[in-house]
């Protein structure tokens, strides 16, 4: 039986058709694979070349090393030594410069010192000669404990014409420890002797106007000892100045009539 020409022609075109898509399945292939392998060939270069860069990069690293080493440790190590020799020398030069400034404020302190204290001895000095002249401290704590003393109340103040009309007639310079005392605070003595000798004053006009039996006679001999004994104790009078109260007989007994409470 003879097959129809219309079964047999889509029968050649099908495999004409297939044998196409095979054709081109096969290119589509062949381009896929060219394209794996085309990018796959450039991450090998990628790779290849980061290598290469790691390798050089290590290899100047190990000759710088290398040579920093063959610096440091050179046939006879003159560089490293000869660094840690300046280092040295400068760390001494600085501690140098350092420790001279110490030196130098020493050595003036210690030069201030001996100023000062010479400075100190000299004021001393000048202080023990102004006191020697006129020491108004010691002067006005010895007048007012001789005022205080139990002896001391007849010559503590002046003599009135009520207390004694004769005294102006006998006495020609009357003077009183109070006066003394007010002297000295008002700066009118200039030195120590002008005051000792106006309290030497007071004595001699009571041996001179009073009866050596009179009360205030033997008050003046006992307050006049007290007076010597703190005198020379502070050096304002010499070690060996005797009481200057007169022993007299009564026939030269002294120009007072009687007694009198204050002189």
């Amino acid at each position: 039986m003879k097959k129809s020409k219309r079964n047999v022609e889509p029968a050649k075109k099908k495999s004409k058709m297939a044998a196409a898509a095979e054709a081109a399945t096969r290119g589509g292939s062949k381009r896929k694979g060219g394209g794996l392998s085309s990018l796959l060939g450039k991450r090998r270069s990628a790779t290849e070349a980061s290598e290469r860069i790691a390798r050089v990069t290590q290899a100047e690293s190990k000759s710088t090393n290398s040579s920093d080493n063959d610096d440091n440790s050179g046939p006879s190590g003159e560089r490293q030594s000869t660094r840690l020799r300046a280092a040295r020398s400068s760390r001494t030069q600085l501690k140098e410069k350092e420790t001279q400034p110490t030196v130098a404020s020493s050595r003036l302190s210690a030069d201030n010192a001996g100023t000062g204290s010479s400075r100190s001895k000299r004021r001393r000095a000048v202080d023990n000669e102004l006191l020697s002249m006129f020491n108004v401290s010691f002067l006005e704590d010895l007048l007012n404990n001789m005022m205080k003393h139990r002896d001391g109340w007849p010559f503590d103040r002046p003599i009135t014409k009520s207390d004694a009309p004769d005294y102006f007639s006998i006495i020609e310079r009357p003077m009183d420890l109070g006066t003394i005392r007010s002297s000295v605070l008002n700066m009118k003595y200039s030195c120590n002797q002008e005051v000792i000798d106006d309290i030497r004053l007071v004595f001699k006009n009571c041996w001179r106007y009073n009866k050596s039996d009179a009360e205030e006679y033997q008050c003046g001999v006992r307050l006049e000892k007290y007076f010597l004994k703190e005198a020379k104790k502070n050096g304002l009078i010499e070690p060996d100045e005797e009481p200057s109260a007169p022993e007299l007989d009564a026939e030269n007994q002294p120009l007072a009539k009687r007694a009198r409470k204050t002189l």
